[in-house]
């Protein structure tokens, strides 16, 4: 039982707690209010995105995908049935034009939303969004020294050794990039924003912490037991 007259010993830690134990008020993100909140920050590539978003959103764009996939068949396939009516000889351009139409338009809607989130999910471990621009500039550079290569079959084994070394650059920075979307958040507020996850306000933690380990919230004074009254003084 903590002294009269002392805190209670969660407080004299309080900093190491707030920087390692997120309040009970901070759940994760659910399905659909990360598929919102993607879609709603879809040109937004400032500020952080939590892992439980950023993951949640990229099942959901997963199986969003399928849909739009078999959606853009079947308009393709009617398109074409249209074609057959009207213009015979543009059955198989109609129904192409269609399906490529709504597939291409929907690759942009979810690259644009993908490329936002991970500038956002990078930002909340407290690294720079432009690492997937490096990563870009190492894939493009390095298939244009492949492609110049090619066309020269190979007479210039300098410039097929540098595309190498590009491409390999590119997937080592891709996969640096994965592993940190699988990272916790930062706790502490970084130069990006404060930490969506983490306690931020001690008097929140130290009420949770209190009541992890049963004791009072700060400020309050545990009651006295039975039969443990002091006697007033004469």
């Amino acid at each position: 039982m903590t002294p009269r007259g002392t805190q209670p010993k969660f407080t004299q830690n309080m900093n190491i707690y707030t920087s390692n134990k997120p309040t009970r008020c901070n759940r994760p993100v659910e399905f659909t209010e990360a598929l919102r909140l993607a879609f709603r920050n879809i040109l937004n590539f400032k500020g952080r995105a939590r892992r439980s978003e950023y993951w949640w959103t990229a099942v959901g764009l997963y199986l969003i995908t399928i849909v739009v996939y078999i959606l853009a068949m079947l308009v393709g396939a009617g398109t074409a049935g249209f074609a057959a009516l009207t213009r015979p000889d543009s059955i198989v351009v109609g129904g192409l034009f269609a399906t490529y139409a709504i597939v291409c338009a929907w690759g942009v809607v979810a690259w644009i939303l993908m490329l936002a989130l991970t500038f956002r999910r990078l930002h909340d471990t407290g690294h720079s969004g432009w690492l997937i621009g490096a990563t870009y500039l190492l894939g493009i550079v390095g298939f244009i020294f492949l492609a110049a290569g090619a066309i020269t079959r190979g007479e210039s084994m300098a410039i097929t050794a540098i595309a190498v070394l590009l491409l390999a650059a590119y997937a080592v920075l891709a996969l640096y990039i994965f592993l940190l979307t699988l990272f916790d958040s930062d706790v502490e507020e970084n130069k990006y924003g404060p930490s969506q996850k983490y306690a931020i306000d001690e008097a929140v933690a130290a009420e949770a912490t209190a009541g992890d380990h049963g004791e009072q919230p700060l400020g309050e004074t545990p009651a006295d037991e039975p039969g443990t009254t002091e006697p007033a003084e004469e």
